[in-house]
């Protein structure tokens, strides 16, 4: 027989709470077999394992397994048998069943007979037993409703600290165990380029476990830049079709783990590990190992554990990374939705704010940025003239030159542009660039006149992208210049207007995406006088 209840760690909670209400508490299996007992100790246990009580308990198990289900019986006067079933994802997996006693159940025959089959002293086995004693037919009806609750509440408790315990324990294996979660973890920072994420995760996994093949597989993910990637290392054994074996075997692990024998004429293939990344839409994609090396070719308790922790890692930062694109996404939307009103106002300007952002990001890369600082330079090249929507719209149309009033309006912009930002805490950072893009190298730049490194870093990148695209768009006073006379300029201005060592980085961009934004933005132009 199987160790008592008390010695079960998986139903100890449910045990203890039992005992504190005075039940005693068996459990079976499935077909209502016996397979744990109570654990009390003397002559209250010697009671409880006596064969009257033991015959009555096995009928209450066959009784819930066949039709009976939960309830409570009276089995004796002042005794009352509880069935509870346990239930684990909607599935029946075993059953309780617990001992009511009264006072008066243990002055009943059937008390005293049972003691009697057993040798006990009637006395003594009643003193024993006189703790749970305190319950009559109103309690035992009551705990059959509410017993139910607990056994769910234990259960998932003990289910966790069961995860818990088994993933902690895993985790103390090996230096290199903990030093792979903790990589992933640090990892998950980089949320804008989720491949960087998952290459690591298969790198670490790969290096640190003993299979031959080893990969991540994102069939199910909407996610840009993981959507239908494959991350693969090592290589499946030769002659076995991954594939194949993977459509027939997926749709069962959308839960859980799923190991699936692959020896059949090749017994050294041992198992096919499949994982699934799980996110709130559902499952992501799936982690798959297989060809495992060393003495055991079976998929362990441990590999299972560590690549389960993987994909909770990988689940965790696919979800945040779609909620990141996500809110990403709107955030910019709106953002190139404000510029593009601003630059509406001047159809000449159509797309300036887009193509600035764009060439500012590309020069920020070029230059060392980090991709986080990189995209904050866009996000500032796409504000950067938000100021604009201060300045009166005849001024900012004007054809012909402006006098030194309209221009004094005009350099008014960036110090309004910042005013109408500075109260928005995640614009914090881009604040400098748009309140000193206009600052000039030698210091005759506005609206401080700061010069060198006086002017922060990301004013200095948006001064060359700002003034490439005015340069290089058709204005209502000129023509766009060539691209060659634009170079020369600002090669020509490197150590004058422009920061030199970005100017030398900057003539050296590739401007092909560029040309063909200001394509578009000129199609865009043009559909209005079309239609």
């Amino acid at each position: 027989m199987s160790p008592p209840v008390a010695d079960r760690g998986l139903h100890r909670p449910f045990f203890d709470r039992c005992r504190a209400l005075g039940l005693a508490m068996w459990r079976c299996d499935t077909a209502g077999a016996i397979v744990d007992e109570p654990a009390e100790p003397g002559q209250a246990g010697l009671w409880l394992h006596s064969r009257a009580l033991s015959q009555v308990v096995s009928q209450e198990g066959r009784r819930w397994a066949t039709n009976a289900g939960e309830g409570v019986d009276s089995v004796a006067p002042g005794a009352w048998i509880i069935r509870v079933s346990e239930m684990r994802r909607r599935r029946k997996v075993g059953g309780f069943l617990l001992l009511a006693l009264s006072p008066e159940g243990l002055e009943s025959s059937f008390f005293a007979s049972a003691c009697e089959v057993a040798g006990l002293d009637e006395a003594a086995a009643r003193r024993a037993l006189w703790r749970f004693a305190r319950h009559d037919a109103r309690s035992a009806a009551a705990l059959a409703l509410s017993l139910p609750w607990m056994v769910h509440d234990a259960a998932a408790l003990s289910e966790h600290e069961a995860a818990v315990g088994g993933f902690t324990s895993e985790l103390s294996r090996s230096y290199e165990t903990i030093d792979v979660l903790y990589a992933l973890g640090r990892a998950m920072q980089d949320i804008d380029r989720p491949e960087n994420f998952v290459t690591l995760l298969c790198d670490r996994l790969h290096q640190t476990m003993d299979f031959g093949y080893f990969g991540v597989w994102f069939d199910n993910c909407n996610l840009p830049g993981l959507s239908g990637m494959r991350f693969e290392r090592g290589a499946v054994p030769p002659g076995f079709d991954l594939d194949r074996l993977y459509q027939r075997e997926q749709p069962g692990c959308d839960v859980g783990p799923t190991i699936v024998p692959i020896g059949g004429d090749s017994p050294h293939l041992g198992q096919l590990l499949l994982q699934p990344i799980l996110t709130e839409q559902g499952r992501a994609g799936v982690i798959i190992a297989c060809d495992k090396r060393g003495d055991d070719p079976q998929v362990s308790s441990y590999d299972t554990q560590l690549i389960g922790a993987g994909a909770a890692f990988a689940g965790s930062f696919a979800e945040n990374a779609r909620l990141y694109h996500d809110h990403k996404a709107m955030f910019l939307g709106s953002l190139r939705a404000l510029t593009a009103a601003i630059d509406a106002k001047d159809a000449y300007t159509r797309g300036h704010s887009e193509r600035v952002a764009h060439v500012a990001r590309q020069l920020a890369f070029a230059a060392g940025f980090r991709p986080v600082a990189a995209e904050r330079v866009h996000v500032c090249g796409l504000l950067h003239d938000v100021g604009k929507i201060g300045v009166p719209e005849a001024v900012l149309l004007k054809p012909g030159r402006l006098s030194d009033d309209e221009f004094e309006l005009i350099k008014r912009h960036p110090a309004i542009g910042h005013g109408i930002l500075k109260d928005i805490p995640s614009l914090h950072d881009v604040l400098p660039g748009v309140l000193h893009h206009h600052e000039r190298w030698d210091g005759m730049g506005y609206p401080e006149g700061l010069a060198g490194d006086k002017i922060p870093l990301v004013a200095r990148v948006l001064a060359l992208a700002d003034t490439f695209d005015a340069m290089s768009s058709n204005r209502s006073y000129r023509s766009a210049m060539p691209r060659e006379r634009v170079l020369a300029e600002i090669a020509a201005n490197a150590g004058k207007q422009f920061d030199p060592e970005l100017a030398s980085i900057f003539v050296r961009l590739d401007f092909a995406e560029f040309d063909a934004m200001v394509a578009r933005h000129a199609s865009q132009q043009a559909l209005p006088a079309a239609a």
